[in-house]
């Protein structure tokens, strides 16, 4: 596994063989990235997504930013790189 996978994975991200998702998130309004972006868990750590990459479900925005949770952890991303999912 690359360190990015690894990363990936500690975020509690899941890959279906497609693409990267989260687990557990039932009916919440989730988000996605239009664009790789950077996602932050606190001011020194951070990690670099792809574009098209659900990450969570939205719990607020901030300024330019927009705070979201998986697996009752939050993180931070710019709103700018992102939009609301729409599951198929």
């Amino acid at each position: 596994r690359t360190s990015l996978q690894k990363a990936f994975r500690a975020m509690g991200l899941k890959f279906n063989g497609k693409k990267w998702t989260l687990s557990g998130l039932g009916d919440k309004q989730l988000i996605i990235t239009t664009r790789a972006t950077t996602v932050w868990q606190n001011p020194s750590t951070s990690v670099s997504v792809p574009e098209k990459m659900v990450l969570g479900s939205e719990v607020t925005r901030r300024g330019e930013f927009t705070v979201f949770q998986n697996e009752h952890q939050k993180f931070l991303v710019k709103s700018k790189h992102i939009t609301h999912y729409k599951q198929s």
